[in-house]
């Protein structure tokens, strides 16, 4: 039976929770270290929130993506309050006056 943890990154669904779990390992011909992040859908009875770090424990199927369950929320998530923005108010556009169209047509007008 695995463990793994990782960050949820999304609950868009009831009883759902898909959490990002990243792995290290080493290249055998280069021997530099790789990162690997993979993303499972897990059964959520908790109630986790997106950017929680919780444990996951494989079970047998719940659903046909759902092989994993939330066991555990190690670290809470901070919460953040939603700011409301206030409209700001579209400068308005400066027309040309007409002032200006009428001293072209009087300049044309005297050369004929």
């Amino acid at each position: 039976m695995k463990r793994l943890t990782g960050i949820v990154l999304r609950t868009k669904n009831t009883k759902t929770a898909h959490v990002e779990v990243k792995s290290e390992w080493m290249h055998p011909k280069y021997l530099k270290k790789r990162m690997m992040s993979t993303v499972f859908a897990c059964h959520d009875l908790l109630g986790v929130h997106v950017g929680d770090e919780v444990e996951i424990v494989e079970c047998k199927p719940v659903s046909a993506t759902k092989h994993f369950i939330v066991e555990t929320v190690i670290k809470a998530a901070p919460i953040i309050e939603e700011v409301k923005v206030e409209k700001v108010a579209e400068a308005k556009t400066v027309k040309p006056t007409k002032a200006k169209a009428v001293k072209k047509v009087t300049k044309t007008a005297k050369k004929a």
